[in-house]
């Protein structure tokens, strides 16, 4: 048999083939696209461990004094940046003789607005609750706080040295490995032991390489270096400037 195929029949066919082949190409792109990119996923924000160390001895007496408006300030930052827990403890002559406390701080989580008229305006009035719900929580925390860390500053001597063991015992607890974590220390962190006058040495201190430490004006006289060999250690004029930075960095 033999075939006789004219040019233009095979150049006909070619196109044919061609055209064939590039749908064929575009559906299978189409399916491909669809396997291997799944939808973008927004990652939780993690929980935040806050820690505030306050330093209520005599020596501190004029120097960095905290005040309701902090714990106003902790509230909103730490509802708005995942929620958590925060922990308070105070550095007076005897530290280690005191119970840390601690307080439950739940995550403001208000929805995306979007949708058309109806729908988002459906979603205010969820985000409105929600807002209700979280500032429901405000005078609670705020009120039970004050009363545990508002002390008077009329402590003879500043038992650094055994406040910062109870925090590092509170930051390695197993519960937070996954958290965010930040301490302030509101405090000269001159360690002041019976009966020397502030010339005891701290001894060096590891929180952990994934911890980040601020400190409220420390004195010149202590070398934050030698106790804390480990961590990268940020000094903060003011406590609102470091309950800020600290808890929002993350």
């Amino acid at each position: 048999m033999i075939f006789n195929l004219k040019y233009s029949d095979m150049k006909s066919n070619n196109t044919t083939m061609l055209l064939q082949a590039a749908f064929i190409a575009i559906i299978l792109t189409g399916i491909y696209s669809c396997q291997s990119k799944p939808a973008k996923k927004t990652l939780p924000m993690k929980q935040q461990l806050f820690v505030l160390i306050y330093d209520i001895s005599k020596s501190n007496e004029s120097y960095a004094i905290l005040n309701k408006g902090h714990f106003e300030s902790v509230y909103s930052y730490m509802g708005y940046n995942g929620g958590g827990k925060m922990y308070g403890l105070l550095i007076q002559s005897n530290s280690d003789k005191q119970e840390p406390v601690y307080y439950t701080i739940n995550a403001l989580d208000t929805l995306k607005v979007k949708g058309n008229r109806v729908q988002a305006s459906n979603i205010r009035k969820k985000n409105r609750k929600l807002s209700d719900v979280f500032e429901s929580g405000r005078e609670d925390f705020v009120n039970n706080a004050t009363s545990i860390m508002l002390k008077e500053k009329n402590e003879k001597f500043s038992d650094v040295q055994n406040a910062l063991s109870l925090v590092k015992q509170i930051v390695n607890m197993p519960e937070y490995a996954s958290w965010n974590k930040t301490i302030l220390i509101v405090s000269d962190m001159v360690n002041d032991f019976p009966p020397r006058d502030g010339i005891d040495p701290l001894s060096p201190v590891d929180f952990g390489v994934t911890v980040k430490v601020g400190i409220v004006r420390p004195s010149g006289k202590v070398k934050l270096g030698e106790i804390f060999p480990k961590l990268t250690v940020t000094n903060y004029a003011t406590i609102e400037d470091g309950i800020r930075s600290l808890i929002t960095l993350n």
